[in-house]
C-alpha cells in the first residue's frame, strides 16, 4: 500500500467515543499529526515507531498554520507515509477538515475521511441535555463561536427565531457577544442556557443559568475553552437527565502508579466510573526473553524436564512466550508440564497463547500459591519459576523446603521509567490528589526515587492511599503512607472495585 492521509475524527475527548475505524487507523500510521483537543491517551494506541507530530492551535496562538499544517501532510504522504490526521470531534464540524481534504485532492494525493464523535451532540449528551425532544424542540442549530476572517458573520438575530435549540462550539471568548446578540434577535434573558466545559471527560463541569446571565456566570466561575453553550428548553430536562456526574468517582482525582501499558488500562477502568485520573509510569518492564538462561529453561521445558511452571504475573508469561516462539516453539513444547498461574491477569495471558492453567490459587498471592501445590503434593517435582530480576527467594525456598526441585529464571526486570521528565513528574505530584494507588512495592520504590522522597510524601499528605494487596500495602505502610484500601481482590479489577466501593461509603456520611 502506497501513502495515503486519513482525515480522523478522535471524538470530543472521552477516549471510549473514538470509533473502530479511528484506532485502525491511529494503529497503522507511520505518522501522526493531532490537535489540541485531542486526548494525548489516543496517541498511545499509535504503533511505537510511528512519528507523532502535534500542530495544535492556542486561542490567538498557532504552532503552525493552516497551510503549513496542509504541506506537512502533503510532504509526508508524497513520501510514501500513511498519515493519520487527527482532529478533535468530526473533522467536518467547525474542524478545517474540508480545507485540508481540499488541499490532498488539488494535490492529487489519497485520502479517506473518517467521520468522529461530535462535541455537539456529545458534550450535551454527557451533561444529561437531549437537544431535541417532541416536547419542547424539534430543530436544532450548531453554531461554531468563531467567525470566519471574511467578515460573513453568524446571523445571531435570525437563528434565535429559526429553531428551539442552539449550540454554540469555541464560545467562551464571545460569549456576551453571542447571547447578547439572541436576545436582540427576540430570545428571552430568562431562555434556560447551560455551558459544558470539559466535556465528556472526568474534569467535566457544567454551569446551568439562564440566557441573560449566563455570560456573567461563566466569567465568575473561570470557565475556560473547550466548552459548548446549549440555549433552549430542553435544558431543563439536565435536572432528571444528568447522569454523568452522578459516577461514583466523578470528581475524585486518582494517581496510577504502575508501567506504561498496564497504567492506561487501569486509568481506563477508573475513567469509566468517572474518575479523573493521572497516570504516572514510573515502572519500565524491560523483558529478559533473549537471555542465555531463559532459552535454556525453554528448551528444557520442551523436553520434558519440568512437572510444574509456576507463572507469578503476566509479564512473565509474555517474556517466557517470547523466548519461546524466538525457538520457534509455540504451546506445545508444555507437553505433559501442568501450569499454575498467580492471578486471574497471568492465567488470561497464558490463555491468549493457548494454555490454560491448571491451577490457580483463590488468594492471588505467592504464599497461596505455594500452599495450593503443596496440598496437590510436590515433593520430588521440578518446578520452573521465571520472575522478575532481583525478587526474593522466599516463594522458591518455600517450594524447596517441601521437597520440590525449582529452577528459577529471569523472566524480565523492573526498572525507574527514566524517560519521565522531571516537568511530567511534577506536574503529576502538584495535581490535588484524592486517592493514590499503589500496584506494587517497587510503585513507591521508583516513585522515591524519581521523585524525592520528601516531595512524594508531601504531595501525598492529603490523599487516600489503596493498595492492590497485602505485601504491597505493608511496604507503603513502612515507608510512611497510611492505607486505608486493600483490595479484596489483588488485581487491578480488584484494586477499582475496592477504590468504588470506599468512594461509595464517603459520599453516604
Amino acid at each position: 500500500m502506497g501513502g495515503i492521509v486519513w482525515i480522523v475524527g478522535a471524538g470530543p475527548g472521552d477516549v471510549g467515543l473514538m470509533t473502530m475505524r479511528a484506532y485502525e487507523c491511529v494503529s497503522q500510521a507511520d505518522c501522526v499529526v493531532y490537535d489540541r483537543l485531542v486526548n494525548k491517551s489516543i496517541l498511545r494506541y499509535a504503533r511505537r515507531d510511528a512519528e507523532l507530530i502535534f500542530v495544535g492551535k492556542e486561542p490567538s496562538r498557532h504552532s503552525l498554520s493552516q497551510e503549513q499544517i496542509n504541506q506537512l501532510i502533503i510532504a509526508k504522504v508524497k513520501s510514501g507515509l500513511k498519515v493519520c490526521r487527527l482532529k478533535g470531534g468530526d473533522p467536518f464540524i467547525f474542524g478545517r477538515g474540508g480545507e485540508e481534504v481540499e488541499a490532498l485532492a488539488d494535490a492529487g494525493v489519497a485520502f479517506e475521511v473518517i467521520p468522529g464523535v461530535s462535541s455537539f451532540h456529545a458534550v450535551p449528551a454527557y451533561a444529561g441535555i437531549p437537544l431535541t425532544d417532541r416536547r419542547f424542540s424539534s430543530s436544532v442549530a450548531i453554531v461554531t463561536g468563531h467567525e470566519a476572517d471574511d467578515g460573513k458573520g453568524v446571523r445571531w438575530e435570525q437563528i434565535a427565531k429559526s429553531v428551539d435549540t442552539i449550540v454554540v462550539l469555541m464560545c467562551v471568548e464571545r460569549l456576551h457577544d453571542i447571547t447578547s446578540r439572541l436576545m436582540c434577535g427576540g430570545l428571552k434573558p430568562s431562555t434556560p442556557a447551560a455551558l459544558i466545559e470539559h466535556g465528556t471527560l472526568p474534569s467535566q463541569r457544567v454551569i446551568v443559568s439562564v440566557l441573560g446571565s449566563i455570560a456573567e456566570d461563566a466569567r465568575r466561575q473561570n470557565v475556560h475553552p473547550p466548552a459548548v453553550l446549549v440555549v433552549g428548553d430542553v435544558v431543563n430536562l439536565r435536572t432528571k437527565l444528568s447522569w454523568f456526574e452522578k459516577r461514583p468517582l466523578f470528581g475524585m482525582r486518582i494517581l496510577v502508579l504502575r508501567d506504561e501499558e498496564r497504567g492506561f488500562e487501569v486509568a481506563r477502568m477508573f475513567e469509566m466510573h468517572g474518575g479523573n485520573v493521572i497516570c504516572l509510569p514510573v515502572l519500565n518492564i524491560e523483558p529478559l526473553s533473549d537471555t542465555p538462561k531463559m532459552r535454556s529453561a525453554v528448551r528444557r521445558l520442551s523436553r520434558g524436564h519440568y512437572d510444574w511452571v509456576l507463572f507469578t504475573s503476566a509479564n512473565g508469561v509474555r517474556s517466557f512466550f517470547s523466548a519461546l516462539y524466538s525457538l520457534g516453539m509455540d504451546a506445545r513444547a508444555f507437553g505433559s508440564t501442568r501450569v499454575c498461574a498467580i492471578g486471574d491477569a497471568t492465567a488470561k495471558e497464558l490463555l491468549a497463547h493457548g494454555i490454560i492453567a491448571d491451577a490457580i490459587p483463590q488468594q492471588f498471592t505467592t504464599e497461596a500459591a505455594a500452599s495450593m501445590l503443596m496440598d496437590i503434593g510436590i515433593k520430588g517435582t521440578r518446578i520452573l519459576l521465571p520472575r522478575a530480576y532481583g525478587t526474593t527467594r522466599e516463594l522458591a525456598n518455600r517450594l524447596s523446603r517441601a521437597g520440590a526441585v525449582v529452577h528459577e529464571v529471569a523472566a524480565y526486570r523492573v526498572n525507574p521509567n527514566r524517560s519521565l521528565s522531571p516537568d511530567e513528574i511534577e506536574g503529576a505530584l502538584s495535581s490535588r490528589i484524592d486517592i493514590a494507588c499503589f500496584t506494587s512495592p517497587s510503585s513507591l520504590n521508583f516513585l522515591f526515587e524519581l521523585a524525592g522522597r520528601e516531595r512524594v510524601l508531601s504531595a501525598l499528605s492529603n490523599a487516600v492511599v489503596a493498595c492492590i494487596g497485602p505485601v504491597t500495602a505493608a511496604h507503603v505502610a513502612k515507608h510512611g503512607l497510611p492505607v486505608s484500601i486493600i483490595a479484596s481482590s489483588h488485581t487491578a479489577q480488584g484494586l477499582v472495585d475496592s477504590v468504588i466501593e470506599f468512594a461509595k461509603r464517603l459520599r453516604e456520611q
